[in-house]
């Protein structure tokens, strides 16, 4: 049997309109002009596909007619706004064609749109040539008109590579089979329930570059480096929440830190190179969650961003809200979790982030809170009061909880609303307090500055290149605006500045903070990290204190309960009413001996 298969009649194209650019727009034209053209046949000369695909991002054939024959490797499924396809790489023809062109520089796969073909059978595709997605981000496709089976046939053997890949470039290995050899450090699992994907990478965790670099040119590199160690493993699938993560069959979920064995599957390259994964992923290794760590002070004060605690309108109703929980049982999982965490934490003072700005009344989330929390632990928590909502639009504030068993406020609770807090950047609350046992009194002050993402931003706070994102400059100015109004208003040797920067440790806010005198809290000589972004870990919590409490502070430290854990395990999807995923942000935690 030479593996040809009776003619089938399909929409074709004649052979004299094959290998003619044509525009996209007017390829269905052509196309319906070509009404008699000879059907497929297998085994019949193909044009390779790795001269398809050439040595560049870009096909060099781009909306050429073509006739291909391949093996289908992998369904990649589509979602309501994007097509699937199959991936077919290159197949041993009856003409003596070879599998490979051998040229380590040329891909020999690619990615037919919209049709979902049997694995491990063969295939003859006339289509035009295109590049599937967006920007620099794609993958060369054919857009078939007709195809052919051509019997059974076996998968081309994956190619077997190390991170970092070395030896030729990974376009190289777009829509290829290949096997990626381990271990594997998953360095991020947050949209692993979301989008069915983590990040892995060769040897260590990865760190934002400019959590262990200058920003400039030293970061830069770091992050090009970080590029090639990586790798996102995905699920052949273009939906988004899917009903179940096609490759894990475990119970729990993935979290960075953990180790895999290795990962077979098909490369991809939209947003970002990815593997498409066949089948469920092998060895794995799991670290587990650590327990909270233990009081080594007379007082501790924790820094906790608790993504978007919305209690709607405060009487069990108003969801869904403007972020956070879209039901009350929704928001009933979130605050158990919230709760848990704190509970577990034994702190005095909570320095809150991410919380809704709706002031401190009583239908308010900080009171709801502090309510809840006092149940729950059997101790006196309660609201720091604020005069009234922060102005402008924005949806969240901080907020302060304390015990006040342990602590007592001193006098009302101050705010900067002034510039550059009058946009963006929320504004700062402090609040004095006495420390019973000691008599000693401090203050707590909670930030959290403006984020990194790029929206509305103007020539002076975009992304300057130098790894520190967009905004720096209005989080700078925040900064110093921050430092003037501490020691104009406050005892500064007595104040503890907490909270959400939106800087890693080597940014150029955080050294305002350190040229005005207030001392960094947790040591930045040692790569720490309080979030995971696109599977880079960094600090972007802080705390700073004034001589004083600095001299008496016994322990630094970050609870690592929630940046490392996949979205799987979040309120939206978990029933389980631990403290991990209660964030997306892990809590900090500062411990004084005051005397």
């Amino acid at each position: 049997m030479d593996g040809r298969q009776p003619p089938v009649s399909l929409q074709t194209i004649r052979l004299d309109c094959l290998n003619r650019a044509l525009p996209a727009a007017l390829s269905a034209l052509l196309l319906a002009a070509c009404s008699d053209s000879p059907e497929l046949v297998c085994g019949d000369p193909a044009v390779a596909i790795p001269a398809i695909q050439g040595t560049q991002a870009v096909s060099p054939m781009l909306d050429q007619q073509v006739e291909i024959e391949g093996v289908a490797t992998l369904n990649l499924q589509g979602s309501e706004s994007e097509t699937g396809g199959t991936f077919l790489q290159m197949a041993a023809l009856a003409s003596g064609n070879p599998d490979t062109d051998a040229r380590p520089d040329t891909s020999e796969g690619l990615l037919v749109e919209g049709l979902k073909l049997p694995v491990g059978q063969r295939y003859r595709v006339r289509g035009r040539v295109t590049e599937s997605g967006q920007g620099r981000s794609t993958v060369t496709a054919l857009e078939p008109v007709a195809h052919l089976d051509c019997g059974s046939a076996q998968l081309p053997a994956p190619v077997p590579v190390k991170l970092p890949i070395e030896g030729r470039p990974i376009e190289a290995l777009e829509a290829m089979r290949i096997a990626v050899e381990g271990p594997l450090t998953v360095t991020g699992s947050s949209r692993m329930g979301s989008s069915g994907e983590i990040v892995v990478s060769s040897g260590k965790r990865l760190f934002q570059p400019t959590e262990v670099a200058e920003p400039g040119e030293l970061a830069v590199g770091l992050s090009l480096s970080n590029l090639r160690r990586s790798l996102v493993l995905d699920d052949a699938s273009l939906e988004r929440s899917p009903a179940a993560v096609a490759w894990w069959d475990r119970p729990g979920a993935l979290a960075a830190g953990d180790l895999l064995g290795g990962a077979l599957g098909v490369v991809d390259h939209r947003y970002g190179y990815r593997l498409h994964l066949e089948g469920n992923v092998g060895e794995v290794r799991q670290q587990g969650a650590p327990a909270a760590p233990a009081p080594a002070g007379n007082l501790r004060v924790v820094g906790f961003n608790v993504l978007n605690y919305f209690n709607g309108d405060g009487s069990g109703g108003g969801f869904p809200t403007r972020r956070g929980a879209a039901t009350a049982r929704e928001f009933e999982r979130q605050e158990a979790k919230i709760v848990a965490a704190m509970v577990a934490l034994q702190s005095e003072v909570f320095a809150l982030s991410e919380l809704e700005n709706d002031g401190s009344g009583p239908d308010s989330a900080v009171t709801r809170l502090a309510s809840a929390l006092a149940r729950a632990s059997g101790r006196p928590y309660r609201a720091v009061s604020v005069d009234e909502p922060q102005p402008d639009d924005d949806s969240i504030a901080v907020g302060i909880i304390y015990d006040a068993e342990a602590v007592s406020a001193v006098g009302p609770s101050l705010h900067l609303r002034d510039y550059p807090f009058d946009h963006y950047n929320r504004p700062p609350l402090a609040q004095a307090f006495r420390h019973d046992a000691s008599g000693q009194e401090f203050s707590v002050v909670v930030v959290h500055f403006k984020s990194k993402g790029c929206g509305e931003t103007d020539s002076e706070n975009a992304d300057q290149g130098d790894g520190q994102g967009c905004w720096n400059r209005k989080r700078v100015e925040a900064s110093r605006a921050l430092t003037q109004w501490l020691m104009a208003e406050l005892d500064p040797a007595a104040a503890v500045v907490v909270g959400d920067f939106n800087a890693y440790s080597r940014e150029d806010p955080l050294g305002v903070m350190e040229a005005r005198g207030f001392l960094r809290l947790l040591d930045r000589q040692t790569p720490a990290y309080s979030y995971v972004f696109r599977g880079r870990s960094g600090l972007l919590d802080h705390g700073f204190a004034g001589g004083l409490m600095a001299r008496q502070l016994a322990l630094a430290t970050v609870w690592h309960i929630n940046a490392d854990y996949a979205d799987l395990l979040d309120y939206r999807s978990s029933n389980d009413p631990g403290p991990v995923r209660s964030s997306d942000h892990d809590p900090i935690v500062f411990d004084f001996q005051l005397d």
